[in-house]
């Protein structure tokens, strides 16, 4: 069993390294984008670890390249925020965040997420994540920090 999930792991990797530095031929893409690519291996690992390190890798590469990202890409990305695993949403949150002013259109869904989990007795879980995208997106300063547990978050206009 640990050889299959150090196999998934390496053979993930791979893929996500091969496929964050672009097609091999000029103008070659597959069918879905690096986005959809990553969700699905987030929603299709069996194992918490290897949720986390697609749901952080997925993170990382928006962070390195929003421009990159695409419209189609912006509802997979907020759809993510639904997951039960906190460190999902914390990075579906954080990507979000990455592209600025162009996720506004996601601040229900993440206003809806920071309801469902307000604060956490743990920091730098999804409840912060979603108070730094709300702010980089510009629906913010939120005016409270995550850690006080009575203020609700606000409603969206």
């Amino acid at each position: 069993m640990r050889l299959a999930a150090c196999f998934f792991a390496v053979a993930f990797a791979l893929a996500l390294s091969a496929h964050a530095s672009g097609p091999d031929v000029p103008g070659q893409m597959d069918a879905y984008s690096y986005v959809h690519h990553s969700a699905a291996a987030i929603r299709s690992a069996t194992n918490r670890g290897d949720r986390a390190r697609a749901a952080i890798a997925l993170s990382a590469w928006v962070r390195k390249n929003p421009g990159q990202v695409s419209d189609a890409d912006m509802p997979i990305l907020a759809g993510l925020l639904s997951e039960d695993d906190d460190i999902v949403r914390r990075e579906a949150a954080g990507a979000l965040g990455f592209l600025g002013p162009r996720a506004k259109p996601f601040v229900h869904q993440l206003l809806d997420a920071l309801r469902e989990r307000p604060c956490s007795n743990q920091p730098a879980m999804s409840a912060d994540a979603i108070h730094v995208a709300l702010e980089r997106i510009g629906y913010g300063p939120m005016g409270f920090p995550c850690t006080d547990p009575s203020r609700s978050p606000p409603t969206a206009p």
